[in-house]
This record gives structure tokens, sequence and C-alpha cells, in this order.
């Protein structure tokens, strides 16, 4: 082990396994504390790029969205051509995706969500993004959209 002035020093990379023990909100609150501090770009950058997608409130808001359009629901975190999608009507060929700017502000997500559509649509699949803000501002359009969609 390392030492400066006698202290014990971690390398940067022992340094960032010890990291991956830690969760989102504590990182956020660190980076909340110290938001000009060497790094903190990068780790803001870090946690948006890796943070775990679960049943959000988007998620929830289109649900409640084709229960209005009075549609069958489609089928949730269904997994094609190994993708993990967020809906999909398997009859219809039709997957929707809900897109956080938080999730997929960065170049790398941005040219694999591209190369995802890409992949799908060639397979047979037509696939529609919404956004979180599109389903809280414009619900009217999202479901104008979903009943084009699904025929009605």
């Amino acid at each position: 082990m390392r030492r400066r002035h006698n202290l014990p020093l971690t390398a940067p990379a022992r340094a960032l396994l010890e990291l991956a023990l830690t969760d989102q909100p504590a990182l956020e609150a660190v980076l909340a504390r110290y938001p000009h501090s060497r790094g903190a770009a990068r780790l803001r950058a870090i946690i948006a790029e890796e943070a775990p997608l679960s049943e959000s409130e988007a998620e929830r808001e289109f649900r409640d969205l084709v229960a209005k359009a009075r549609a069958t629901q489609p089928r949730g975190k269904v997994r094609i051509l190994g993708y993990n999608v967020d809906f999909v009507w398997l009859d219809r060929r039709l997957i929707i995706e809900i897109d956080g700017y938080r999730y997929h502000r960065s170049r790398r997500k941005f040219e694999r969500d591209r190369e995802r559509n890409a992949r799908l649509q060639a397979a047979g699949y037509t696939v529609i993004r919404f956004t979180w803000r599109q389903l809280r501002d414009e619900p009217a359009v999202v479901l104008f959209r979903l009943g084009q969609l699904l025929g009605r």
C-alpha cells in the first residue's frame, strides 16, 4: 500500500471500486455539497449514464393514458432481440419507449438508441418514443398519436 505523510493512499481505480458500493442518492448528495470539485462533472455524467431504470412515474403515466384510450394494455419490460423495451403490443409489433432527458442526454446513449431502433425496425417492429415531458405536458397529443398507432 502506498503512503503519503504516513497516511494510506487509495489508488483511483480502487476508489472507483469502492464507489460502486455507494448508492446514487449518496453520490448526488456529495455532488450537491461540492458541485465544482475536480471530477464532479465526470461523476455527474457517470450517474446519468448508469442510473438503473425501474417502473418509473413516466411509465405509470403511460399506462394511465393507455387506459384512457380504452386500449389493451401493452406488455411491459419485455426483452426483444436482446433489448429490454418499455412497452410492446406483440400482435401489432409496436414498441413504445418512454425517454427522460436525464437518462438519454449523452452521445453514447443517443447513438445506442438509434442503433437499437434500426435493429428493431429491421426486424419488423415499429418503434415510437415519447418523452416524460410529452406525457406530463401534452397528454392529449400522446393520446392522439397512440390512437393513430392502435387504429382508433
